[in-house]
């Protein structure tokens, strides 16, 4: 694994002071043994009571039958790109988190050993104050503009009740910061998509970094036509939009700040908080299912004050 960096750690054990547990369990597969170790180290020079244990050596019952409020939970484990055999407790314990997915002290840090200096480089502070200060403009604007140098021109009608806040506090249970989102009135306008993919189909896999623009058609808030030189993925964005009509609605205009983010196209979970614009399309309808595409550089303007630019950062 990469280095760790002492700062990333600390910032991580930071977002414990939102939660006002008496310990903290940490339990991890054999590749983030180093991770672990690391951070444990750290907590308890820090005052703070954390335990690091082997996944292999969970016992499920144990766990459900000693499951505490009074506890904190993290969980260190990769779902994809695995190069060893997942412990047997993963699938069973992957059903006892959705029953217990309302608990805000079970923390599931997924796919993150080899960027988790990257993930944490910023304090939480830092993005505490961002995300409210983005949230509270955008709560007094009324359109959104997104653009890029490839020509795209997006007119989002933003609804100032429904914005989601990932910060590290209120959301905790997602533990990966930054991001800010908005469920928008309407969406008009045209992309020329070029960046990575986040979805439960392989497109990052299959695509990796999109540098050959893709072209999507928005009218109220439905992507109404998709064009591209490249043939094969404009065939597979069809199939996505024929199989439910859902597939096809602007559901989310998020917005990403962590600085630390990487976007390298391998369709990771934390790669929507890189830095800029990134679109959800369906989720909401029934059957539907939730993709998003995470631009690689974009301008962000609320009404008209330009509030982000990929080439120069947040300029709030």
């Amino acid at each position: 694994m990469k280095n760790i960096n002492k700062q990333s750690i600390m910032n991580f054990l930071s977002y414990l002071k939102h939660h006002q547990s008496k310990s903290v369990l940490c339990y991890y597969e054999p590749f983030y043994k180093d991770l672990s170790k690391e951070i444990q180290t750290i907590a308890l020079e820090n005052k703070i009571d954390l335990s690091c244990f082997e996944i292999s050596d969970l016992s499920i019952a144990d766990f459900t039958n000693n499951f505490s409020d009074n506890r904190f939970y993290i969980f260190f484990y990769d779902t994809s790109s695995r190069s060893y055999p997942a412990p047997q407790c993963l699938n069973t314990l992957r059903e006892e988190f959705r029953k217990l997915k309302q608990c805000t002290n079970i923390i599931r840090a997924v796919n993150i050993n080899d960027y988790f200096s990257e993930i944490f480089v910023s304090p939480s502070e830092y993005i505490y104050n961002l995300n409210k200060s983005l949230i509270d403009l955008g709560k007094k604007s009324k359109i959104m503009h997104i653009t890029d140098n490839n020509g795209s021109s997006l007119e989002i009608e933003l609804d100032p009740n429904k914005w989601d806040n990932v910060d590290g506090s209120l959301e905790i249970a997602d533990f990966i910061p930054s991001e800010i989102a908005n469920g928008p009135r309407n969406v008009n306008g045209v992309i020329y998509f070029t960046g990575g993919f986040l979805s439960q189909i392989p497109l990052a896999k299959k695509y990796g970094l999109v540098t050959e623009p893709l072209k999507l058609t928005v009218k109220d808030r439905k992507i109404i036509d998709v064009d591209t030189k490249n043939s094969e993925l404009k065939k597979d964005i069809l199939e996505i939009l024929q199989d439910n009509p859902g597939n096809a609605i602007l559901e989310e205009a998020g917005i990403g700040t962590n600085s630390g983010v990487k976007l390298r196209g391998l369709g990771l979970p934390f790669e929507e908080r890189h830095c800029g614009f990134h679109a959800g399309f369906g989720g909401l309808v029934k059957n539907s299912f939730h993709w998003d595409i995470i631009f690689g550089q974009s301008k962000i303007s609320f009404d008209n004050k330009l509030i982000f630019d990929s080439s120069k950062g947040f300029l709030i």
